[in-house]
């Protein structure tokens, strides 16, 4: 299981949009089903079928508008995230009612441009405009679904994954892995350890092929801050343990 598999299905609260930023929502106003919440498209599908209900309980409908997104990862594993031609949603908008249910599909515009696994997010937006009666009544919130969208390596999956020290400032450890494998590294657990220390981290998350991840922790005070070996497990179960002294 990913990382990603947390998310769960009902999507009762999204992201609102208050004065121009991005900020938690209230309660929604629209519960909305989406499955799967992470689309995974594999190497000989041409698509792959995304059905979004909208709860017969919701006060008003929804007009979700699509957008597709390339995804890479900065250092600090923060998404950077550019609008793409390299999918196909259609339909490109739709109105669901209270009860109603709408497939959307996804699917590669002509050929990948690698043979790795790709990576990209599905934003479903939406743009329901509320009736003028109702536009001045309380606080307006815009619900914004961002999926995950995997197509999977048009060759053998390749696994790679290189742990080192990497420089950091004074009283910090820094520890980077390089993915050079063609699929995601999904971390369940991580911990980095030194000669008199031991830090777990907090939910260290994905590592997109071809990407690289740094963790940088503070150490004790007078602790020599240079990390010697990292060991944990990863969404699949398997244990990894590597040592970074001689690195």
């Amino acid at each position: 299981m990913d990382a990603f598999r947390h998310l769960n299905r009902w999507v009762a609260v999204a992201l609102g949009v208050l004065g121009g930023m991005l900020t938690p929502a209230a309660p929604a106003r629209a519960q909305v089903l989406i499955d799967p919440v992470v689309v995974e498209v594999g190497p000989r599908q041409r698509t792959v079928a995304i059905t979004v209900t909208l709860s017969a309980k919701a006060a008003a409908p929804v007009l979700l508008q699509s957008q597709a997104l390339s995804w890479e990862q900065a250092a600090d594993g923060s998404p950077r995230l550019q609008p793409t031609q390299d999918l196909v949603i259609a339909p490109p908008i739709a109105e669901l009612k209270p009860g109603e249910s709408q497939v959307f599909r996804v699917a590669l515009r002509g050929p990948r441009r690698e043979p790795g696994e790709l990576a990209y997010r599905l934003v479903l937006e939406d743009t329901y405009r509320q009736p003028a009666a109702t536009a001045g009544q309380g606080v307006s919130f815009r619900m914004r679904y961002d999926l995950p969208v995997l197509v999977a390596p048009a060759e053998p999956v390749r696994n790679d994954a290189r742990w080192e020290a990497c420089a950091a400032d004074a009283a910090q450890a820094c520890v980077r892995i390089d993915n050079r494998g063609n699929k995601r590294v999904s971390l369940h657990a991580l911990t980095i350890e030194g000669a008199a220390w031991t830090v777990p981290v907090a939910a260290p998350g994905v590592v997109l092929a071809g990407a690289r991840r740094e963790w940088r922790i503070p150490v004790p005070g007078g602790a020599s801050p240079a990390p010697l070996r990292v060991s944990g497990s990863l969404r699949s179960g398997e244990a990894f343990r590597a040592d970074l002294s001689s690195r």
